[in-house]
């Protein structure tokens, strides 16, 4: 799940969902040092009947305005996570979370983004797929980009992910699994 919010209340949410699954937080990062949105990766490994069409994801608590994606995959190792890199931008219609080089061949790249601010697009390049993207509203909600990329070779990839429109800060996370 890759999730976007602004957290208006006291705490920082945990994600929960519809089916009991234990969340991974495997990245976090602020848009900004006040924290006008941040951007979470996380992951689980559901079993049995912790999936299905009517699965959903909250983040309780109040002022929190949300947005997440998801994507599914199967086929990961027993310790999936290879490696993971962050990075935000104030006034600026681009972002990119850092290069990573996958420590094997077909590894799974997941992306990220949170758009603060009002955006009327949310785009990736270097051949990331974005299966969804949701924009932003100032004062409504975050906006959350979510795409993934697999590797045949390992080589080094440092996506550009674009807002147009007026952002006020985008926040970019990318995390790599093992097959």
């Amino acid at each position: 799940v890759i999730a976007s919010f602004y957290n208006g209340g006291s705490a920082n949410p945990t994600l929960t969902d519809s089916f009991s699954n234990t969340w991974t937080l495997r990245k976090t990062i602020d848009t900004d040092a006040s924290a006008n949105g941040t951007l979470r990766i996380y992951d689980a490994v559901p079993t049995g009947a912790k999936v299905g069409a009517a699965h959903t994801v909250s983040f309780p608590g109040t002022s929190i305005f949300s947005a997440c994606e998801f994507l599914a995959f199967s086929g990961a190792s027993a310790s999936p996570v290879d490696q993971s890199s962050s990075n935000a931008s104030l006034a600026s219609n681009t972002v990119q979370p850092g290069a990573i080089t996958p420590s094997a061949a077909g590894c799974l790249l997941v992306a990220g983004l949170c758009q603060s601010g009002s955006a009327t697009s949310l785009t990736i390049n270097s051949g990331f797929t974005a299966e969804d993207s949701q924009v932003g509203t100032n004062g409504v909600n975050e906006g959350v980009l979510g795409a993934f990329l697999i590797q045949t070779t390992a080589t080094a990839v440092n996506p550009t992910i674009t807002a147009a429109g007026s952002p006020a800060a985008l926040a970019a996370a990318m995390v790599s699994y093992f097959a």
